[in-house]
């Protein structure tokens, strides 16, 4: 913390700042000023002092069942967020096409056909008419990853949806499917997986699955919902409309 306080305090005195304009500590979800990331470095540079002054008397392993309960808990919920996204996708995420963004009107994102001529609004527009299911890969699919997707393939064969592929040029060798092109940067962004699928309806993003976790027999079935998580969905949906009302 003392390194990180440091180089926050660096940025924030010196003209080296206006090129570095975001410390990155939050990825996508929000960017602080250089001002409020001294801030909070000089909080939690406070705690951590706090912290080794009272470790130093203080013995290892902790005693108590209380100490040894929190360090596994803290253990637990650290791992547990990144391996779930790494395993299957992470459950917010903050770019620009995540579930519920509407590609219509998203920046940077740029489908291109085989004769590299731009595609994105027409393409965007067949979704009005049935639901296209866009399969998203960086590299080649695997022969397992294309048994995941015969369900689609049947489905597209009744016209009840439309399947394609969105990847780098020359990727789609052995796949089957109208293919389309984009740069890996917005694969990445669509995706962050090297393989998966998005559901597009009306232009708007309604499903996102990581290729490799994708189980076909469950996809599409009605999920229960209990009552209590509903109860808190709603409660923090109107504490996330109400905070800025209350701070402006």
């Amino acid at each position: 913390m003392t390194g990180f306080t440091a180089v926050s305090a660096w940025l924030f005195f010196s003209p080296a700042g206006v090129a570095v304009t975001d410390c990155g500590c939050f990825g996508e979800a929000f960017t602080l000023s250089h001002g409020a990331t001294l801030g909070k470095n000089a909080v939690l540079l406070a705690l951590a002092v706090g912290c080794v002054l009272m470790a130093r008397g203080a013995s290892w392993p902790p005693s108590g069942l209380c100490g040894k309960w929190t360090a596994l808990c803290c253990a637990a919920f650290s791992a547990a967020i990144p391996s779930y996204s790494a395993l299957r996708l992470p459950p917010a995420d903050f770019l620009p096409y995540n579930r519920g963004a509407d590609l219509t009107t998203a920046d940077g994102l740029a489908l291109f056909d085989h004769r590299y001529e731009e595609v994105t609004d027409s393409l965007l527009r067949l979704s009005s008419e049935r639901p296209l299911v866009a399969v998203v890969a960086r590299e080649g699919l695997t022969a397992a990853g294309l048994s995941k997707l015969e369900h689609f393939r049947r489905q597209s064969a009744r016209r009840q949806l439309r399947l394609c592929l969105w990847t780098l040029p020359g990727r789609e060798a052995g796949s089957g499917l109208e293919s389309y092109y984009a740069d890996v940067v917005t694969l990445k962004s669509l995706v962050r997986a090297d393989a998966g699928f998005l559901v597009v309806e009306d232009g708007m993003v309604r499903a996102k699955r990581n290729l490799s976790a994708f189980r076909p027999e469950r996809f599409g079935r009605p999920v229960t919902v209990p009552s209590w998580w509903r109860r808190t969905l709603g409660f923090l949906t109107a504490m996330r409309v109400a905070w800025p009302r209350a701070c402006c």
